[in-house]
Protein backbone atom coordinates (compact mmCIF):
# COMPACT_ATOMS: atom_id res chain seq x y z
CA UNK A 1 0.00 0.00 0.00
CA UNK A 2 1.26 3.45 -0.91
CA UNK A 3 0.25 6.63 0.93
CA UNK A 4 0.38 10.40 0.48
CA UNK A 5 -1.75 13.30 1.74
CA UNK A 6 -4.63 14.90 -0.10
CA UNK A 7 -6.77 17.53 1.61
CA UNK A 8 -8.15 16.19 4.88
CA UNK A 9 -7.72 12.50 4.07
CA UNK A 10 -4.58 10.52 3.39
CA UNK A 11 -4.48 9.11 -0.14
CA UNK A 12 -3.45 5.52 -0.69
CA UNK A 13 -3.15 2.98 -3.47
CA UNK A 14 -3.32 -0.79 -3.25
CA UNK A 15 -2.82 -3.25 -6.08
CA UNK A 16 -3.62 -6.97 -5.88
CA UNK A 17 -3.08 -9.80 -8.37
CA UNK A 18 -6.28 -11.73 -7.62
CA UNK A 19 -5.10 -14.80 -9.56
CA UNK A 20 -1.66 -15.56 -8.11
CA UNK A 21 -1.02 -12.89 -5.47
CA UNK A 22 2.25 -12.00 -7.25
CA UNK A 23 1.99 -8.21 -7.69
CA UNK A 24 5.35 -7.86 -9.45
CA UNK A 25 4.82 -10.38 -12.27
CA UNK A 26 1.46 -10.88 -13.95
CA UNK A 27 0.55 -13.33 -16.70
CA UNK A 28 -1.95 -12.90 -19.50
CA UNK A 29 -5.37 -13.75 -18.08
CA UNK A 30 -4.49 -12.86 -14.46
CA UNK A 31 -7.24 -10.91 -12.70
CA UNK A 32 -6.27 -7.79 -10.72
CA UNK A 33 -7.80 -5.08 -8.52
CA UNK A 34 -6.69 -1.53 -7.74
CA UNK A 35 -8.13 0.44 -4.85
CA UNK A 36 -7.45 4.15 -4.32
CA UNK A 37 -8.48 6.05 -1.19
CA UNK A 38 -8.85 9.83 -0.98
CA UNK A 39 -11.27 12.77 -0.81
CA UNK A 40 -14.75 12.16 -2.17
CA UNK A 41 -15.26 13.60 -5.65
CA UNK A 42 -11.57 13.98 -6.46
CA UNK A 43 -10.35 12.71 -9.84
CA UNK A 44 -8.17 9.62 -10.10
CA UNK A 45 -5.58 9.81 -12.89
CA UNK A 46 -2.65 7.67 -14.04
CA UNK A 47 0.57 8.49 -15.89
CA UNK A 48 3.54 6.26 -16.54
CA UNK A 49 5.34 4.16 -19.09
CA UNK A 50 5.21 0.77 -20.75
CA UNK A 51 8.59 -0.55 -21.90
CA UNK A 52 9.97 2.98 -21.42
CA UNK A 53 7.33 4.60 -23.66
CA UNK A 54 5.38 7.27 -21.73
CA UNK A 55 1.59 7.30 -21.59
CA UNK A 56 -1.19 9.25 -19.94
CA UNK A 57 -4.63 7.72 -19.52
CA UNK A 58 -7.77 9.82 -19.49
CA UNK A 59 -9.13 10.27 -15.92
CA UNK A 60 -9.94 6.82 -14.51
CA UNK A 61 -12.87 8.07 -12.40
CA UNK A 62 -13.52 9.81 -9.11
CA UNK A 63 -13.36 8.87 -5.46
CA UNK A 64 -16.86 7.88 -4.25
CA UNK A 65 -18.72 9.17 -1.16
CA UNK A 66 -16.97 6.51 0.95
CA UNK A 67 -13.54 7.80 -0.11
CA UNK A 68 -12.81 4.81 -2.40
CA UNK A 69 -12.18 4.28 -6.11
CA UNK A 70 -11.95 0.60 -7.15
CA UNK A 71 -11.03 -0.82 -10.52
CA UNK A 72 -10.83 -4.50 -11.53
CA UNK A 73 -9.80 -6.19 -14.73
CA UNK A 74 -7.69 -8.89 -16.31
CA UNK A 75 -4.40 -8.82 -18.18
CA UNK A 76 -4.70 -8.83 -21.98
CA UNK A 77 -2.13 -10.10 -24.53
CA UNK A 78 -1.27 -6.57 -25.74
CA UNK A 79 -0.19 -5.62 -22.20
CA UNK A 80 2.99 -7.76 -22.16
CA UNK A 81 5.92 -5.63 -20.99
CA UNK A 82 7.30 -3.65 -18.06
CA UNK A 83 4.99 -1.03 -16.57
CA UNK A 84 5.58 1.94 -14.28
CA UNK A 85 2.34 3.67 -13.22
CA UNK A 86 1.97 6.79 -11.05
CA UNK A 87 -1.54 7.07 -9.59
CA UNK A 88 -2.80 10.52 -8.54
CA UNK A 89 -5.83 11.65 -6.51
CA UNK A 90 -6.71 15.28 -7.06
CA UNK A 91 -3.21 15.78 -8.46
CA UNK A 92 -1.54 14.30 -5.35
CA UNK A 93 0.50 11.13 -5.79
CA UNK A 94 -1.23 8.16 -4.17
CA UNK A 95 1.45 5.66 -5.20
CA UNK A 96 3.63 4.14 -7.91
CA UNK A 97 3.15 0.64 -9.30
CA UNK A 98 6.01 -1.19 -11.02
CA UNK A 99 5.22 -4.58 -12.53
CA UNK A 100 5.91 -6.83 -15.50
CA UNK A 101 3.37 -8.65 -17.64
CA UNK A 102 4.64 -11.90 -19.17
CA UNK A 103 2.99 -14.19 -21.70
CA UNK A 104 1.01 -17.05 -20.24
CA UNK A 105 2.93 -20.34 -20.36
CA UNK A 106 2.04 -22.60 -23.24
CA UNK A 107 -0.46 -25.27 -22.24
CA UNK A 108 1.07 -28.64 -21.50
CA UNK A 109 0.34 -31.12 -24.24
CA UNK A 110 0.49 -34.87 -23.96
CA UNK A 111 3.29 -36.53 -25.92
CA UNK A 112 2.13 -38.14 -29.14
CA UNK A 113 1.28 -41.83 -28.90
CA UNK A 114 4.00 -44.25 -30.07
CA UNK A 115 3.99 -44.97 -33.77
CA UNK A 116 2.32 -48.24 -34.65
CA UNK A 117 2.04 -49.91 -37.98
CA UNK A 118 -1.34 -50.11 -39.59
CA UNK A 119 0.00 -52.24 -42.45
CA UNK A 120 -2.62 -54.51 -43.92
CA UNK A 121 -1.48 -56.64 -46.84
CA UNK A 122 -3.57 -56.05 -49.93
CA UNK A 123 -3.20 -59.61 -51.17
CA UNK A 124 -3.33 -62.71 -49.04
CA UNK A 125 -0.99 -65.57 -49.93
CA UNK A 126 -2.80 -68.52 -51.44
CA UNK A 127 -4.00 -70.95 -48.83
CA UNK A 128 -2.67 -74.46 -49.04
CA UNK A 129 -5.58 -76.76 -48.86
CA UNK A 130 -6.51 -80.00 -50.40
CA UNK A 131 -10.00 -81.17 -50.83
CA UNK A 132 -11.15 -84.51 -51.96
CA UNK A 133 -13.99 -84.88 -54.36
CA UNK A 134 -17.33 -85.68 -52.85
CA UNK A 135 -16.82 -89.47 -52.70
CA UNK A 136 -18.55 -91.60 -50.06
CA UNK A 137 -16.22 -92.94 -47.38
CA UNK A 138 -17.21 -96.60 -47.99
CA UNK A 139 -16.16 -96.30 -51.62
CA UNK A 140 -12.74 -94.88 -50.67
CA UNK A 141 -12.21 -97.72 -48.20
CA UNK A 142 -13.24 -100.33 -50.75
CA UNK A 143 -10.85 -98.83 -53.31
CA UNK A 144 -8.01 -98.88 -50.78
CA UNK A 145 -8.64 -102.54 -49.90
CA UNK A 146 -8.82 -103.39 -53.60
CA UNK A 147 -5.51 -101.67 -54.27
CA UNK A 148 -3.87 -103.60 -51.45
CA UNK A 149 -5.14 -106.89 -52.83
CA UNK A 150 -3.85 -106.06 -56.27
CA UNK A 151 -0.44 -105.07 -54.99
CA UNK A 152 -0.31 -107.98 -52.60
CA UNK A 153 -1.33 -110.42 -55.36
CA UNK A 154 1.64 -109.57 -57.55
CA UNK A 155 4.20 -110.85 -55.15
Amino acid sequence: MYQGLSGNLPVSLSFTNLTSGNNQTLKIGDKWAIEVHGNSGWAVTVTGSKNGQPFTFPPMGTIDANGIFRLEGSVLPDQVGTWVETWLVGGVQAGVLIFTVVPAPAPQTAPPPPQTSNYVPTEQPPAMSMSLPNIPTWLLLAGGVGALLLIGGRR
